[in-house]
């Protein structure tokens, strides 16, 4: 059973603390700039004599492709989609703790790629 956990502040309830959406907050970045990065490894990949440096990609996010009916395949990280979903959730307040929704996603979870993340980066020089 998931538990609804209700945070107040001066604007309204929000479905999680501060320093947890910052976290979300940064995760979401680096899922835009994995977003960027993939598809330029991809263009690079393209290539039929590679020159270069090959481009770094994120390894927190994985890769799943969803084909559509017409042209090209969409490029979705599982991971990725639900904390953009989460951060959506948690940036705006709501006037009462029954409008509050549930983030979707586990906050253990979060602090593990936050941190996971952060030390690749800070390693890589993204």
């Amino acid at each position: 059973m998931i538990f609804n956990i209700v945070f107040e502040s001066k604007w309204g309830f929000h479905p999680c603390d501060y320093q947890t959406y910052l976290k979300l907050k940064f995760l979401n970045r680096a899922y835009s700039l994995a977003l960027k990065a993939r598809g330029a490894w991809e263009r690079w990949e393209r290539k039929q004599e590679r020159t270069g440096i090959e481009p770094k990609q994120f390894p927190v996010f994985e890769w799943v492709f969803k084909s559509q009916p017409y042209g090209d395949a969409i490029r979705l990280s599982n991971f990725g989609e639900e904390v953009r979903k989460a951060v959506r959730i948690s940036r705006h307040p709501v006037p009462t703790t029954e409008e509050v929704k549930h983030l979707g996603i586990n906050e253990g979870i979060v602090d593990v790629h936050y941190k996971f993340l952060k030390k690749w980066i800070k390693e890589h020089k993204v």
